[in-house]
């Protein structure tokens, strides 16, 4: 089981409490505003670091409050979070860590709502962030790899803009080319994993670069300092979807497109506790908005058979489907008090 209790304390509009979850479902019911989508985010927090509806933590705040506080039993561990404007702090068992993915390596959380199917929509990032997030949850060095290749790509955009010091390029640019290999190569060996599989799509991973990196980072130095930036890197992969030779986005329907985003969703949590034996959460707000009720049906069977904890949110107790009903624990959220188990 991954999340066993979560503690609150001044998060939005959430009133403080406690909760006791199931190990496999737990439903939450409330009309629009009440606060259910606060609570997926405060789960997402604690889990991962960071919330699924903001780039910043400061408006998790609640009003005229200077911090919020979290605090989860999380797949044996004590987590604590504490966000103020002006100073995060991060504990574990009893002590301060002080990297935000000491937490988030713990459990791996899955969001599914309707901002789902921008993973197949959206620009090149959402993808790339996709991948570096199931690379990390599967490969633990990853994170160490990832960040020394960005410091060395920090390092040589640095020298690319401001346009002094170019002959230092001949001693970053040999390490940003080994760096990213080793990037590419963590990436392609989980993804194998993850495509191998019949989506329905062609799906092909592209790398951002030419296979001699070496030389064409060296073509391109130039034209790099004209424009103050590396033009080729890691930082350019992306997932190339397509069906029948076109890209999906020009020959899928948008139901199709959600879908096949829920499906990429589904198999990375697979994947991840397949191949890195680490408990996955998956948070589902107001799928039912986006699904019918056969394909949500089958989503919620699936993914209970992979033993996923699942938290799922719904206008009223009739927005849950098919194994949803066969058991787990309810809550009740009206005006942000959160009710466990409501008549």
């Amino acid at each position: 089981m991954a999340l066993q209790q979560l503690s609150i304390a001044d998060f939005r509009n959430l009133k403080d409490a406690t909760l006791e979850f199931d190990s496999n479902i737990n439903l939450i019911v409330g009309r629009n505003a009440a606060g259910k989508t606060s609570l997926l985010e405060a789960l997402s927090v604690i889990v991962q670091g960071k919330s699924f509806r903001s780039r910043q933590l400061k408006p998790c705040i609640r009003k005229d409050k200077e911090s919020f506080l979290l605090f989860a039993r999380n797949h044996g561990h004590r987590c604590g979070f504490r966000y103020g404007p002006k100073k995060i702090a991060l504990r574990i068992d009893g002590q301060n860590v002080h990297r935000i993915r000491e937490l988030a390596q713990i459990t791996a959380a899955v969001v599914m709502d309707h901002r789902s199917v921008d993973l197949v929509t959206g620009p090149p990032v959402n993808r790339r962030q996709f991948i570096d997030w199931l690379v990390f949850h599967v490969k633990p060095s990853y994170a160490d790899l990832w960040s020394r290749a960005q410091s060395i790509l920090k390092q040589r955009n640095a020298i690319l803009r401001q346009r002094k010091n170019l002959d230092m390029l001949d001693y970053w640019d040999p390490l940003l080319v080994e760096q990213t290999k080793r990037v590419h190569q963590e990436r392609l060996s989980v993804l194998k994993s993850l495509l191998e599989k019949d989506f329905g799509y062609r799906i092909e991973y592209r790398k951002g670069f030419e296979e001699d990196y070496g030389k064409q980072i060296s073509r391109s130095r130039d034209s790099d300092i004209r424009q103050g930036y590396t033009r080729y890197g890691f930082t350019r992969a992306d997932l190339r979807i397509t069906h029948q030779g076109l890209p999906v986005t020009e020959s899928a329907s948008r139901g199709q497109l959600k879908r096949l985003s829920i499906e990429l969703q589904t198999r990375s949590a697979e994947l991840i506790k397949n191949m890195a034996d680490k408990p996955c959460i998956v948070l589902i707000d107001d799928l039912q908005a986006e699904l019918d009720e056969q394909n949500l049906s089958k989503l919620y069977t699936r993914l209970l058979s992979l033993d996923l904890q699942l938290f799922v949110t719904g206008l009223t107790t009739d927005a849950f489907t098919g194994a949803l009903r066969e058991g787990g624990r309810m809550f009740h959220v009206e005006h942000g008090m959160i009710s466990p188990n409501p008549a």
